[in-house]
């Protein structure tokens, strides 16, 4: 399709209704949905609209765990830790309790996301891609005020993850792919331009 592989792109910045229910019924075919993506792009957004509180699945966010754990703070020591626990649960979550998992997070290289689809196993999975201008989801970063970091740090760390950001490809075995806009017009065309439609 361009630069960067997808099957779909979809317009979420103020989702309809009927949108919303059409992607439910979509995810619901998947075991393991990962959101990825730029932080403020609108990973929690949407997963909080597809996924109701009564629905058995379980929601998996690393970041929350670290702000759990140091109060925004990531400390990198503990991630293979955390690696770790998270291959004993999901295989326990998909084979014992036929639970599917919606994971959360950056994921903006390629060996994290094929970590993560190995802890998934053969199972069918869902990857939706999640990126914006930076002078759109800069913004939306600061207003979450979920990070220890100072408007000029973000704009730093922002621009780092962005420029680093490997972008996937369907030889990573991802089911299926999705790039999802929540950026309005701009966000429109910025993914226009990365993907070279």
């Amino acid at each position: 399709m361009g630069h960067h592989f997808c099957n779909r792109t979809i317009e979420f910045t103020n989702p309809t209704a009927e949108l919303v229910q059409k992607l439910r019924l979509f995810i619901s075919q998947f075991r393991c949905v990962a959101a990825c993506g730029m932080p403020g792009a609108g990973k929690t957004f949407f997963l909080d609209t597809m996924y109701c509180d009564h629905d058995r699945i379980t929601r998996w966010n690393r970041n929350d765990l670290y702000r759990s754990m140091f109060g925004g703070f990531i400390d990198h020591s503990f991630t293979p830790d955390i690696e770790r626990f998270e291959s004993l649960i999901f295989d326990k979550l998909l084979t014992k309790h036929e639970h599917p998992i919606a994971f959360e997070g950056w994921l903006t290289s390629r060996t994290a996301r094929e970590k993560l689809l190995k802890k998934f196993g053969a199972w069918s999975s869902l990857l939706v891609v999640f990126v914006g201008p930076l002078d759109i989801l800069i913004p939306r970063v600061m207003k979450s005020n979920q990070t220890v970091w100072t408007k000029k740090e973000v704009k730093v760390q922002m621009r780092i993850l962005e420029q680093g950001f490997q972008y996937p490809t369907q030889r990573e075995g991802w089911n299926y792919i999705i790039y999802l806009n929540t950026c309005g017009e701009d966000g429109s065309e910025f993914l226009m331009d990365l993907l070279n439609i």
